[in-house]
């Protein structure tokens, strides 16, 4: 067994060996989605260059003698395929740049390492050696070769072939566009920069991405080495580090002479308000709203109570260092506002235990809880705090942040990149307007969040994104529109909860997929929405499975599956009491009877006669126009 400290360079370079990673075949096939592209990015650019992206553990194939070298990968597909369709689309832009002189070898260097993360192209492989495709007579390897699950292989051929580091062509896979190979190298183009020189940046470093790599020749040694790295202890976390130095300052004469007793309390009070999932979260936007905050000093002169010098934003890297000063100056200062500002932060996201304010407020508050806005929290801490704005205003800022960050969810505009530096600019503006005593109001919040890089989607936008996938998308957002659309029909009489969690906090009401989402079609809805036509059944299923027009919510997912039609919609279930209740789509929801055109008549989901594209984009078209009323900021015009 081999342990190397590599970087993404290193393992993926020819210059001085030749392996290539194979993902086995009984690997599950690729999983990731657009949120974890997205994490993807962030801890790229976020990070200081060579940040460590975990281990990878790879088994030794037996090679002859001369032969490329083949590693099946154990642990660590999803990562290293990630990656790969991320240098794809980074090649892909980079064929658009002219050199800057004759002698912009930069350029030439950047395209080729590109080309060798990707491709190994060998002349005159040795006999008996199978390259896994030839391309213009030559024997071409995949450096990083996808399981075959699912199309992921053909998929990423072709998706070579495309970028054109394949000449010749190879067969169009089936749905090709629709699959999620294809979605993360479209948004990762999306979502890159144009400029060259931004784009190097990034390119260096993705190259110093680092890894640990454990090669095994042993198959039982590498399965043992992928037990025991998943079922490790937890190790530290920034805020540990934190909490370990503000408790050891406070235990020093020159913080008052405070007991460990006392200061270790206080540090409980803390954390009480802050779940383990968003204490990262609550440290780095802290330090990132109250860098502004100014106080005098003996001298009465104002200064930073926190900022770090030549720290601009914090983030999970260097969240430690952004709270070193405060810690070192005044730990129990620093304590006190963690506490006070905590107790803020989790009445924002709890408001059901808000006292004096409106139930409107509150409903809104839960809102914005469900759709995936998390830095908006960063100002509204600091705008709950101040009473900057009134009641109404408030309100209205909730409201404005729900409506924006779902359609930026839908959107990915703004780029997640920039999500945290327009709350920081926000804060900043208000800082400077809190210092010269001047009111704020609903709209001066608006503008300042819209300016410069803040700016939203257009309606154009969103409801483009709404024709498209909404569910692989962004599951947070289908689901908020969805149960909007459903709540405006909603009476005194008839008011489900539709955010109701189990005793194990799983969602009571959760999407449901009319033609269902199980890719082995069933012969049932292979007649019904492609005339028993198989592949044509496919090809309709990618396409439109995962759109609006297909989805509504039930509180009896299970119970539906993968049923026909007409089961799910007369589906009976007993309920308490031995009553028989409709779960299917008879049971009286506005989303099952909102009613759309095909063929000019009038149907809904609890009446149609059958379910096929044409009901699923009349459908989705209403449910879109729906939608696009809920998103609209006021006074904004289709």
């Amino acid at each position: 067994m081999n342990i190397s400290d590599l970087t993404l360079h290193s393992i993926l370079d020819t210059t001085s060996q030749v392996y290539h990673y194979h993902i086995p075949n009984y690997q599950r096939e690729y999983a990731w989605r657009k949120v974890n592209w997205e994490a993807l990015l962030e801890d790229i650019q976020e990070n200081p260059v060579g940040h460590f992206m975990g281990s990878l553990i790879s088994l030794k194939q037996d090679t002859a003698h001369g032969f490329d070298q083949v590693y099946d990968l154990v642990d660590g597909q999803q990562r290293l395929t990630t990656l790969s369709l991320l240098l794809m689309a980074i090649y892909e832009k980079y064929k658009s740049f002219k050199p800057d002189s004759d002698e912009d070898d930069n350029l030439i260097l950047n395209r080729n390492s590109l080309k060798k993360y990707l491709i190994r192209i060998k002349d005159n492989p040795q006999s008996g050696e199978n390259s896994n495709l030839w391309d213009e007579g030559k024997a071409k390897f995949l450096r990083v070769k996808p399981t075959s699950q699912n199309h992921n292989l053909e998929d990423y051929i072709y998706l070579l072939y495309e970028i054109g580091l394949l000449k010749d062509q190879p067969t169009y896979p089936s749905n090709w566009g629709n699959r999620r190979f294809v979605k993360a190298y479209r948004f990762f183009h999306k979502n890159l920069p144009d400029d060259r020189k931004k784009l190097e940046t990034i390119l260096n470093r993705i190259q110093n991405l680092h890894f640990i790599l454990i090669t095994a020749d042993d198959p039982s040694m590498a399965y043992r080495m992928f037990e025991t790295l998943n079922n490790r202890g937890v190790p530290l976390t920034p805020v540990d580090i934190i909490k370990n130095q503000i408790l050891s300052q406070l235990a020093t004469p020159q913080q008052g002479k405070l007991n460990d007793d006392y200061a270790f309390r206080q540090w409980k009070k803390l954390i009480a308000y802050l779940p383990e999932d968003i204490q990262i979260r609550f440290f780095r936007q802290y330090y990132n709203v109250y860098q502004f905050e100014q106080i005098l000093d003996k001298e009465e002169k104002k200064k930073s109570v926190l900022q770090t010098q030549g720290l601009s934003k914090a983030t999970q890297s260097n969240l430690t260092l952004a709270f070193k000063n405060a810690i070192s100056v005044d730990a129990n200062l620093l304590l006190e506002n963690l506490i006070k500002r905590a107790k803020i932060y989790w009445e924002l996201l709890n408001p059901e235990n808000l006292k004096e304010v409106s139930e409107e407020l509150k409903i809104k508050l839960k809102d914005l809880g469900q759709v995936g806005a998390a830095p908006a929290y960063a100002s509204l801490m600091l705008l709950w705090e101040t009473k900057l704005l009134n009641d109404d205003d408030f309100e209205k800022v909730i409201d404005l942040y729900v409506r924006y960050f779902v359609r930026r969810n839908l959107t990915d505009q703004p780029p997640t990149r920039d999500l945290d530096t327009i709350q920081i600019d926000l804060c900043k503006k208000i800082f400077e307007k809190m210092d010269l005593e001047e009111p704020i109001d609903y709209e001066w919040v608006k503008t300042n969040l819209f300016k410069g890089r803040g700016e939203p989607a257009t309606l154009e936008s969103l409801k483009e994104a709404l024709l498209g996938d909404i569910y692989d998308n962004s599951r947070d957002s289908a689901r908020f529109v969805l149960i909007k659309i459903e709540e405006i029909q909603h009476t005194r009489e008839y008011k489900p909860d539709l955010w109701e969690r189990n005793a194990k906090g799983v969602y009571v009401w959760t999407i449901e997929h009319v033609l269902p989402q199980d890719e082995d079609i069933k012969p049932a809805w292979v007649n019904m929405i492609a005339d028993g036509n198989k592949e044509d059944a496919e090809e309709i299923w990618y396409e439109w499975v995962d759109t609006i027009g297909n989805l509504s919510l039930s509180g009896y997912n299970s119970r539906l599956s993968n049923s026909s039609f007409d089961i799910k919609q007369e589906k009976k279930s007993v309920n308490v009491h031995g009553q028989k209740i409709n779960v299917g789509y008879q049971n009286g929801l506005y989303l099952n009877n909102i009613e759309y055109e095909v063929d000019r008549k009038q149907y809904s989901l609890s009446n149609a006669p059958k379910w096929d594209k044409e009901h699923i984009s009349s459908r989705g078209e209403v449910l879109i126009n729906k939608a696009i009323e809920l998103l609209k900021f006021d006074n904004e015009i289709e």
